[in-house]
């Protein structure tokens, strides 16, 4: 049997064009044959492992159509064949043939359809898949031919458009995250450290106050609380200036950081006035009273020395109060006050000296 080959001898039509005359009526004009296909279209719909066959009237002649809907893509292949051959189908010989054939069409558009059309489509699709994931930086490559290609490189295209703009994204975010941790730090250290000497302020002291008279209560030992002033700041401050003054300032803070323990805290307040908690001190209140007034001989005695103020050399001294502070303690302010009492029982007798509160 011979096959004429027409324009249209295979043909492919999505299942959405069964209700759209005009979409079929570009081959098949007769308004029968285009209800009977559309009616086959239907059946097979319904049961897609069947093929069927219609005559038609194509280019007033008729013609043999056969039909088979491919589920996997929702795509309806049609198969032309002259009917000045139909008479040889009856001969039995032939059917088979006949059958071969449209199974060989269907196989034929299959592979055609795979190959240039649905494994594109799936490449694209799963790259897709890897940028809705996140993974911006997979290497886009070209896949099938002509419109799916292009479809390929405007697709590589926005994944390029859409990595640089990840990338810029990326660097803005690190920066602002930069930025805004820079900021943090700045607000922390202006809420809970004086910005001259970079010492504890009052906000951070209370707090590492409440810290130490939980630990005291919880180990029944003792911890004390130092008040420090410097002797005759006024007269340094107004003889060498401001800046000097706050030079000063800034290096007896270091000088008594320096000798204290690394648990026990220095703070200022303000002026020339600076305090500090004492941590872990003996259970026994007299050697406590030993330990921290110990450690004030040695702030007092390396405050004591030289400093230089730029081409300027001068001395000074320290007064200090110190209480103690126990598991009976609740009131910061209470402590505060004792041991301002010590500190300024110094000032008002001879300065430079240690004063205990009893």
């Amino acid at each position: 049997m011979s096959i004429k080959t027409y324009k249209f001898n295979l043909l492919v039509i999505q299942s959405s064009s069964i209700g759209q005359d005009g979409t079929m009526k570009f081959f098949i004009s007769d308004a029968k044959d285009l209800a009977i296909l559309k009616e086959t279209m239907q059946e097979l719909s319904k049961n897609p492992d069947e093929v069927r066959s219609i005559l038609v009237t194509f280019e007033g002649k008729k013609e043999l159509l056969g039909v088979a809907y491919l589920k996997e893509i929702d795509w309806f292949s049609l198969t032309l064949i002259d009917a000045k051959e139909l008479s040889l189908i009856n001969q039995s010989a032939l059917v088979p043939i006949l059958s071969l054939f449209f199974l060989l069409s269907l196989i034929f558009v299959g592979y055609v359809l795979h190959s240039l059309v649905l494994n594109p489509i799936a490449k694209i699709k799963a790259m897709m898949k890897r940028i809705e994931d996140g993974e911006y930086n997979l290497q886009v490559s070209i896949v099938g031919k002509a419109e799916i290609a292009d479809l390929a490189k405007q697709f590589q295209t926005m994944v390029k458009f859409i990595q640089n703009y990840n990338a810029k994204l990326e660097e803005k975010v690190k920066a602002r995250t930069i930025e805004l941790e820079r900021s943090q730090d700045c607000i922390k250290q202006l809420a809970f450290y004086d910005p001259l000497t970079n010492l504890p302020n009052r906000r951070l002291l209370s707090e590492r106050f409440n810290l130490l008279l939980a630990q005291i209560k919880r180990n029944s030992n003792y911890g004390a609380l130092m008040v420090l002033d410097v002797d005759d700041f006024k007269p340094i401050n107004d003889r060498y200036g401001h800046l000097a003054g706050d030079e000063l300032l800034k290096q007896i803070a270091l000088r008594v950081k320096s000798w204290v323990r690394e648990n026990d805290t220095v703070a200022r307040f303000g002026g020339d006035e600076f305090s500090i908690l004492l941590d872990a001190l003996d259970t026994d209140a007299k050697l406590a009273k030993t330990q921290s007034i110990a450690i004030a001989q040695k702030i007092q005695d390396i405050c004591s020395k030289p400093y230089q103020l730029a081409d300027t050399i001068c001395t000074c001294s320290l007064s200090i109060g110190i209480t103690l502070i126990c598991k009976d303690d609740q009131n910061m302010e209470q402590i505060f006050e004792r041991a301002d009492k010590a500190m300024y029982s110094v000032k008002q007798s001879s300065k430079n000296a240690i004063h205990f509160f009893e």
